[in-house]
């Protein structure tokens, strides 16, 4: 398969895929939540994305990511009917290719712990972990040896390296009001790739999008999409800086760089 892109350059996909895909993740939702019109509005989002880009040529792949553990250590019912969340999704036009549980990334995330601490990024604080670096907030809390409980961006880092093993570029379509907790996952990937881990954080992106109030005070009314999915800067507006870029110097298409961050209004 090639790609010509604005007439100028033929690029062998399989060249620089290297039979991995760019996975999409959106709709990402928690086992105490019924789906709701953002867990629709993400999803549909990822799919329009998805579809443009395979109009591209691009291979990808659609993956869902539940969180099982927040809910359990914060004594919430876990009502998600996840079967039937993805039979919706399916029967919408997504294809879930891979669920991937909260849960199952605790073993990776201890690997995240270690490995921050072995690069002299993190403090002990009793049996707090804090990261060395300070953030808006303060210090940000990774670990509590405590509760044995890994902070949301620990998990996520964890979920980052699970996807740079079986990604070209990994997409993250999520709500606005995750955009902090992002940029708290991002210094971890900066940090782990600092001391050897392979996070391909060069080659991912944060898409975010934000869904008007009234939408959530009427749900049987779907909002109308103002602009549209900003598709064309994400292939064209990337970062020289990139892992593929470097490899495509005589091209004119370069790949998306964690630089690049678009938020979409709706």
């Amino acid at each position: 398969m090639e790609l010509k892109l604005n007439g100028t350059k033929i690029i062998p996909l399989k060249d620089w895929f290297d039979d991995k895909k760019i996975i999409i993740e959106s709709g990402h939702i928690y086992t105490s939540e019924e789906p709701g019109i953002e867990h629709f509005m993400g999803l549909k989002f990822g799919k329009q994305l998805m579809d443009n880009l395979l109009q591209f040529g691009f291979p990808t792949a659609s993956w869902l990511f539940v969180d099982d553990y927040n809910p359990k250590f914060e004594a919430k019912n876990e009502i998600l009917d996840i079967e039937g969340f993805v039979s919706k999704i399916n029967s919408q036009g997504t294809t879930i290719d891979k669920v991937i549980m909260e849960s199952s990334l605790t073993d990776i995330a201890k690997d995240v712990i270690d490995g921050l601490a072995s690069g002299g990024f993190t403090s002990k604080n009793g049996p707090l972990t804090t990261l060395n670096k300070k953030v808006s907030y303060g210090k940000a809390v990774l670990y509590d040896e405590e509760t044995n409980h890994y902070a949301c961006s620990v998990l996520d880092a964890a979920f980052y390296l699970v996807k740079a093993k079986e990604s070209a570029i990994s997409i993250t379509v999520l709500p606005a009001q995750y955009k902090s907790q992002q940029k708290l996952t991002n210094i971890l990937l900066t940090k782990l790739d600092k001391v050897g881990f392979k996070t391909n954080k060069e080659d991912t992106l944060q898409v975010y999008f934000s869904v008007p109030q009234e939408s959530y005070m009427y749900p049987e009314i779907e909002p109308v999409v103002k602009d549209s999915f900003p598709v064309t800067s994400i292939i064209n507006g990337l970062s020289e800086k990139n892992s593929f870029a470097n490899k495509l110097t005589n091209y004119s298409l370069k790949v998306m760089g964690p630089k690049y961050e678009f938020h979409v209004v709706i």
